[in-house]
């Protein structure tokens, strides 16, 4: 059996990893770019993040804890250096309060809600404290790779203008805002994210601060670097860096951490998150392609993982390992 998964972000190499590692030996990663990603944009931190409102939170529960138990085995077997990963302590503050206990708080270390003077010492009403683990995209993703190759993936550098130009039995879809024009998908929109990449090891507890619907995050990463952001700018289709949002970040984030006015400027990015009013998308979706005879399961993982805000591993699983071309691959093999 032929699989092709059609982009290289961290969704598009964790569902080549989960086909590989569930024993498909045929998966070719097809991308028109393999390092400006997303997911190269993102901080990252896991946490559950600029999801619809319409999610469904058992499942990204699920993913995400999944997800958090795969990143630590990462980290564990293979070290910080070589993955990007490490445990990180940090706040959280907002002036809405959160529900009793948020869904996702079992799947991170010491959650505890910040006391209201402690949230009231940063502009806030309510917050919370935990660890997590912090990701650096520059050091996984191409570890992630490495990895694929080394089970027998391969890659593809190339545009894809149709999935009809695709000559295999699965095709999996992890191409984000791309699908808009790749499979004509009207609901996908982009949510513009500014980030500002600094070097500052003095910074060493990640913030994340949203009040009037303003959000500011500061998210150190393994090595020293940190990443200050941000914007949350829903149908923004540009990708440009614009100084009005970076001068804003900069004077947010500095009243929120005085230590990041010492920080020296490393680079700046702007990102489309790729979002729908319905959530996240997860389906096998059957149809064949004007190649006629020729069958086509697409799984749409289509979602925004900033890195790992949303949960992506087990996700990656789901889709690709349990679509009916793939489970009776499975059969015949046993």
């Amino acid at each position: 059996m032929q699989i092709i998964v059609v982009g290289a972000g961290v969704i598009g190499l964790a569902s080549a990893m989960a086909l590989l590692e569930a024993g498909h030996a045929h998966v070719t990663i097809v991308a028109e770019s393999f390092d400006d990603t997303t997911s190269h944009v993102a901080g990252a931190i896991w946490r559950p993040f600029a999801l619809s409102k319409n999610s469904s939170t058992a499942s990204i529960d699920r993913w995400g804890h999944a997800t958090m138990l795969w990143l630590t085995k990462l980290m564990e077997m293979h070290g910080t250096d070589a993955v990007g990963i490490q445990r990180t302590e940090g706040r959280e503050y907002h002036d809405e309060p959160s529900v009793a206990h948020p869904y996702w708080a079992h799947s991170v270390d010491g959650f505890r809600f910040l006391t209201r003077e402690e949230a009231q010492s940063k502009g806030a009403l309510y917050g919370c404290a935990y660890t997590t683990l912090m990701v650096h995209p520059g050091k996984l993703l191409p570890w992630m790779r490495v990895h694929i190759e080394r089970l027998g993936g391969r890659f593809e550098q190339r545009h894809v203008a149709s999935l009809d130009d695709l000559q295999c039995d699965v095709i999996v879809n992890c191409t984000g805002m791309g699908a808009k024009t790749l499979v004509g998908d009207t609901s996908v929109y982009p949510v513009r994210g500014q980030t500002i990449k600094v070097t500052n090891p003095a910074v060493t507890q990640f913030c994340m601060h949203e009040v009037n619907h303003v959000y500011t995050y500061i998210l150190p990463r393994p090595g020293g670097e940190v990443v200050i952001g941000g914007t949350v700018q829903a149908h923004n289709y540009s990708t440009s860096c614009n100084q009005a949002d970076i001068d804003a970040i900069l004077g947010r984030a500095i009243k929120l951490n005085p230590a990041v006015a010492e920080s020296k400027i490393v680079g700046t990015k702007a990102g489309l998150r790729p979002q729908t009013a319905t959530g996240v998308v997860l389906r096998p979706d059957p149809r064949r392609t004007r190649r006629v005879g020729t069958p086509f399961i697409e799984a749409v993982p289509k979602k925004y993982s900033n890195g790992f805000r949303v949960p992506s591993y087990d996700l990656c699983t789901d889709s690709c390992c349990t679509s009916p071309q793939c489970l009776q691959f499975r059969r015949l093999r046993r």
